[in-house]
């Protein structure tokens, strides 16, 4: 059950990236140096590789899991049967790929990175929702001709 909790993680640095994630793509390969997602059609996948969601992704699993990992973004709208480039595993088996590679590489993953490394920069903050404008005034309709004209009044 390591998918879900890469999409929270997702989720709490990039929104639009956690949906476009959670409503498109699954995993549906890994051989452990390359994650591949599987998207439902072309256009969720060029979305995905030219929004920059593809970084948002790779420091997720930087963050969760001290990795970095290759990101493939494939069509497949097969649910992950067929596999292009990398060895066919159905969903679980890739998902359970994924949770030996996280473990076996975790140790290592610490042990590795500098302690002078900086550390992960905190998630952009979150704008104040928009303000919509009050409706402008409409303007009074046309007075009969035989009515005196109206009042000069004060404009709030």
């Amino acid at each position: 059950m390591l998918w879900p909790n890469i999409l929270e993680a997702v989720k709490n640095r990039r929104r639009f990236t956690w949906i476009l994630l959670s409503q498109n793509a699954q995993v549906t390969g890994f051989d452990g140096t390359t994650l591949q997602l599987g998207f439902v059609n072309a256009g969720a996948r060029d979305n995905f590789a030219s929004s920059g969601s593809e970084d948002v992704l790779r420091q997720a699993l930087a963050e969760q899991f001290n990795v970095q990992w290759k990101i493939e973004a494939v069509v497949d709208p097969s649910g992950g049967a067929r596999l292009p480039r990398l060895r066919a595993a159905p969903r679980a088996s890739a998902e359970a790929a994924v949770a030996v590679a996280v473990a076996a590489t975790a140790a290592t993953a610490v042990a590795v990175r500098p302690p002078s490394a900086r550390p992960l920069p905190s998630p952009r903050p979150r704008r104040p929702p928009h303000r919509r404008r009050p409706p402008r005034r409409r303007p009074p309709p046309p007075r009969h001709p035989s009515l005196p004209p109206p009042r000069n009044r004060a404009r709030r």
